[in-house]
């Protein structure tokens, strides 16, 4: 209206300066300034790889190493008593007391004294009844002890053991049937010589009869000629 004043135009904004409007040298200087950063940039890169793997290495070993230390703790106390430890440590981000394990490693001394005798005895008992024998034997030095080898033995050694046996059961019935042939046939021939005996003391009765008959008859015979003799009897 008659109380607003014109709109001024703004001037165009400047055009920015191309890249040949920069000197040769400047750019020069410009590019091996951005080279140097760059190499500085790459080395140091470079070393913050370097230590980021050595770092990991170590990371790894140090949780090897966490892992054997928790298999030896478990092997010389238990791995009952020492998996809370280790467990709790893992879980706070810290080292494990080693107090709390010196406590736990007394307390289970006196088991792990009897535990070693038990083994002890195991191993005398398999040497008995498994001489010589290698996998009886890393069976029993094996931690813990494996109960599969020793199962797997003793199995088979119970049924060699039935096996004798049962041979043994067959040649025992085969000796005792034999033994009951031969005394069935002793008993036989004891029968028939019984018989046999009978018939002799029988035959004996009747030799007798016969000598007794005849010592009669001599005996008559020989008093009667007596009489003949002397004419009567005798006074």
């Amino acid at each position: 209206m008659g109380g607003e004043e014109p709109r001024r135009s703004e001037p165009p904004d400047k055009p920015l300066g191309s890249i040949d409007d920069i000197p040769h040298e400047t750019l020069i200087l410009l590019c091996k300034k951005k080279d140097r950063e760059l190499t500085i940039c790459q080395e140091k890169l470079k070393r913050a790889e370097d230590r980021l793997v050595s770092e990991k290495q170590q990371k790894k070993v140090l949780l090897t190493d966490r892992k054997s230390f928790a298999r030896f703790a478990a092997r010389v106390i238990s791995e009952v008593d020492t998996a809370d430890l280790f467990e709790h440590a893992a879980a706070q981000t810290q080292p494990v007391e080693l107090a709390a394990l010196e406590q736990r490693l007394q307390d289970a001394a006196p088991r792990t004294e009897k535990e070693s005798q038990a083994r002890q005895a195991l191993r005398i008992f398999a040497d008995l009844i498994f001489p010589q024998d290698n996998e009886v034997e890393k069976a029993c030095v094996a931690d813990p002890v494996d109960l599969d080898v020793l199962r797997r033995k003793w199995g088979r050694y119970e049924d060699r053991q039935e096996e004798s046996i049962a041979s043994v059961s067959l040649a025992a019935k085969e000796r005792v049937e034999s033994y009951e042939k031969q005394l069935t046939a002793a008993e036989k021939e004891k029968q028939a010589l019984q018989k046999q005996l009978e018939a002799v003391k029988e035959e004996l009765v009747a030799k007798g009869e016969e000598v007794a008959e005849a010592q009669k008859q001599v005996a008559q015979l020989y008093a009667s000629r007596m009489l003949g003799r002397g004419g009567g009897p005798p006074p």
